[in-house]
């Protein structure tokens, strides 16, 4: 009696791998991306953009010449798969020591 169990699951599953019909894996729907200039970059606010892309927008903490720290905005914008479309550094003048600029929160305005 265990044999004829046995050998009637056997023939189940390989019945069941003859057709690859429902075997598809479709397209991935989440990704894991890191977007790091080497430096302590701090992400505050990310937010799909309406052709299916992220803008990420972050901190970037600079260590001075002085070794004091200043703070700069960062964007990233990336395509709908998490690849990077532009970044930006606000402001981009790395000599202007004493801006300390932070932000929290980013509105797409309609085109």
């Amino acid at each position: 009696m265990k044999r004829i169990v046995y050998l009637l699951v056997v023939v189940t599953l390989l019945y069941s791998c003859l057709s690859e019909k429902n075997a598809d894996p479709g397209k991935p729907s989440t990704f894991v991306r890191y977007f790091n200039g080497g430096n302590d970059d701090i992400a505050q606010f990310a937010e799909e953009t309406s052709d299916k892309g992220i803008i990420i927008l972050g901190t970037k903490e600079i260590t001075n010449e002085d070794l004091t720290k200043s703070y700069r905005i960062k964007l990233i914008k990336t395509d709908e798969y998490g690849n990077t479309v532009w970044q930006n550094v606000y402001p981009n003048d790395f000599t202007l020591t004493a801006a300390n600029l932070r932000a929290h929160s980013l509105l797409e305005l309609p085109s």
